[in-house]
């Protein structure tokens, strides 16, 4: 991992504010925090960000770039959860399922797919706008990547997704592995800027959430082991790399530092060297977001 300065550069080009090269060089990531915000990127045409994904892309030997949108509905229950959800889910780098197509730089840009993550079957990459979701990538012993979305509610099933069983929409991490279950000894896997379960807190006295905190926080200690909710325990601080770690372990896959690379980056409270935060964050009152960019390369 090698740290850029944020800004942009002589070409106008945004600098990345990190850069990683994982699985021997075959997946490289850029990322980009603050001050830009990296959302809504095609509803509102940001071009010279477009320029810029375009050239990192360019750059890495590929020209197609895929972003699919998850959706839910918390107002849904039972089979309907199961049929309109699609946190928690990954779709193929296939262009027609995905609604809207821009062309920049001669770089295809792929919006509006179903899905949380993608399958990289070749070279191209996977963007995902984030703030505090971590950024998972897989890949394959036969070269295949998947980029996934690392969200809260992308790796662990809301309540009404426990009462419908369906092992598929357990979690991203389930879905990435589909057509690979028994065959993941040589899986490797990282996560990438998220946010740490010192900063991740869902205090049991919230006058909204305080109930659902409590059955959340007895469910991943359940499900997923005692070092998935750190302490205080009443204060629900969830440590979503214990969570994936876990749900790695028992699909098969392994989790020794050699297959699986964690980020040291907490997205919340990460500050530069004038004390301002680097990240955007949805903890920290965030609505604008972080732009990773993650390459399969040829």
């Amino acid at each position: 991992m090698c740290l850029s300065e944020a800004g942009s550069s002589a070409s106008g080009l945004i600098l990345p504010t990190k850069q990683f090269s994982l699985f021997g060089g075959n997946v490289r990531v850029f990322a980009w925090g603050k001050p830009y915000d990296w959302n809504r990127m095609a509803t509102d045409k940001k071009l010279d960000q477009f320029a810029t994904l375009a050239h990192h892309a360019k750059e890495c030997g590929v020209k197609r770039v895929f972003t699919p949108l998850a959706f839910e509905n918390p107002s849904l229950t039972g089979e309907a959860v199961l049929r309109e959800r699609t946190v928690g889910t990954v779709i193929d780098d296939d262009p027609s399922l995905y609604r809207e197509k821009i062309d920049v730089d001669d770089v295809e840009f792929y919006f509006g797919g179903d899905g949380d993550g993608v399958r990289l079957t070749g070279p191209g990459a996977y963007f995902l706008p984030s703030a505090d979701c971590y950024m998972l990538a897989f890949r394959m012993r036969n070269g295949l990547v998947v980029g996934c979305h690392g969200g809260r509610n992308s790796l662990i099933e809301p309540k009404a997704i426990r009462k419908v069983h369906h092992s598929e929409y357990q979690s991203v991490v389930n879905a990435a592995m589909r057509g690979w279950y028994n065959r993941l000894d040589e899986l490797e896997s990282a996560m990438l800027l998220g946010i740490k379960g010192s900063s991740f807190t869902h205090p049991f006295d919230h006058p909204q959430y305080g109930e659902t905190n409590k059955e959340m926080a007895a469910h991943l200690v359940r499900e997923f082991g005692p070092d998935t909710v750190l302490a205080p325990y009443d204060q629900c601080p969830i440590n979503l790399e214990a969570v994936v770690r876990y749900q790695l372990q028992r699909l098969g896959a392994p989790v020794d530092p050699l297959y699986f690379e964690v980020d040291p980056t907490d997205t919340a409270t990460e500050l530069d060297s004038h004390g301002e935060r680097v990240w955007h964050s949805c903890r920290m009152g965030d609505t604008t977001r972080n732009g990773v960019l993650v390459v399969r390369m040829p």
